[in-house]
């Protein structure tokens, strides 16, 4: 009978043991948490974030009229946008 209350408490600290090390590396490694992308439309005009870097991310704004899209680089710690690129959406997605 004592075996098997040695053998049990064994396996209950082998658990207890192993949970915490779980716990443990758990948060030394936090990890920010990631949202996916969302777009909201305004009339005429599609707005969308997306991830440049680790640091920075762009804007993407799509002029449905125009069949253009803008890309601005949102500055990391300001709220300025600087203008990066426009691309002609007719010219890539034409047949």
């Amino acid at each position: 009978m004592n075996d098997k209350k040695n053998m049990l408490l064994v396996l209950l600290l082998i658990s207890a043991a192993l949970l915490s090390a779980m716990l443990f590396v758990a948060h030394q490694t936090r990890q920010t948490a990631q949202a996916g992308n969302t777009s909201a439309r305004f009339g005429d005009y599609i707005l969308c974030p997306g991830a440049r870097e680790s640091s920075t991310d762009n804007l993407y704004v799509i002029d449905v009229r125009l069949q253009r899209m803008g890309v601005y680089l949102i500055e990391p710690g300001t709220n300025d946008l600087m203008p990066v690129d426009i691309i002609d959406l007719q010219r890539y997605f034409s047949r």
